[in-house]
């Protein structure tokens, strides 16, 4: 999963996906990563789900993604 870098000297951060310069702020940052990330991830569990591997293979595929023991 990505994130932010912020950029030096300002109150701007940088997103890690796409590049573009969010403002400095909860509410703007989650808002950004909800459509940029956040719909990326949307878009890879919808596939997953509809894939044709078997749930334990899905579950493999999840656990390694979302880094869980």
């Amino acid at each position: 999963m990505n994130g932010f870098t912020h950029i030096e000297g300002t109150d701007l951060y940088r997103c890690d996906d796409c590049q573009a310069e969010v403002p400095r702020g909860i509410i703007s940052i989650s808002d950004h990563w909800a459509k940029c990330s956040g719909k990326y991830r949307m878009e890879f569990l919808n596939e997953l789900a509809n894939s044709n591997l078997t749930t334990e293979d899905k579950l493999k595929v999840l656990k390694k993604e979302f880094k869980v023991n």
